[in-house]
């Protein structure tokens, strides 16, 4: 498990990654160079405490906008290793193992991530905190793993109980993205559901 409090020093350049990588104006290649140093000031941090999830994770969001996808993928291997049955993180592996063309690993990851969060949402109550929000990553996995159909009726079925219009449209949006919206979705890029034109459905 991760550290409660993580080393001072490791929380510092973690800090001053994010005032880097946060800053506004400058052209595209100014905006690289600014995530590639706070990337640099993370790889500082993990070296001193490499048990610091949050520094991990901040890495792995720079790391994946930098579309340094084989460097991401080492990052979340650090972040299964401290949160080894979390299937957020694995999810994570799943989407990056197959942007990196290892479509097997990505089988396996959403496959284990499916398992867990089945298990999760046969041991919870109807009503209970977050069941929505587990059911929704329960359906990404089925649609990672290609099983549109299973995975866009437990949309349709969030949607027509949902009683927040906003949070229906939402659910409703998750119905008509493409499989590559919803790795993307599993990388933590999540699309808007403010538009007029969704892409087409997947093919059941």
């Amino acid at each position: 498990m991760p550290k409660i409090r993580p080393d001072s020093e490791a929380k510092r350049l973690r800090s001053q990654a994010s005032e880097v990588a946060s800053k506004l104006g400058g052209n595209d290649s100014v905006r690289r160079m600014r995530l590639e140093h706070a990337v640099a000031l993370l790889d500082r941090a993990t070296e001193l405490d490499s048990n610091y999830f949050g520094a991990y994770w901040d890495k792995l969001i720079y790391q994946r906008q930098l579309e340094h996808y084989e460097k991401a993928l080492l990052t979340g291997k650090q972040l299964m290793r401290l949160m080894p049955n979390q299937p957020t993180e694995i999810e994570i592996e799943g989407a990056l193992s197959e942007l990196n063309g290892d479509r097997p690993s990505s089988i396996k990851y959403y496959t284990k991530a499916l398992l867990i969060n089945r298990i999760r949402l046969d041991s919870m109550q109807s009503n209970q905190e977050n069941i929505t929000s587990l059911q929704m990553f329960y359906a990404f996995d089925l649609i990672a793993l290609k099983r549109y159909r299973e995975g866009n009726a437990i949309f349709k079925k969030l949607a027509e109980t949902a009683k927040d219009p906003a949070e229906r449209q939402t659910y409703l949006y998750y119905m008509s993205m493409t499989r590559k919206e919803v790795l993307l979705s599993l990388q933590g890029q999540y699309p808007t559901v403010e538009i007029t034109t969704p892409e087409p459905t997947v093919k059941k």
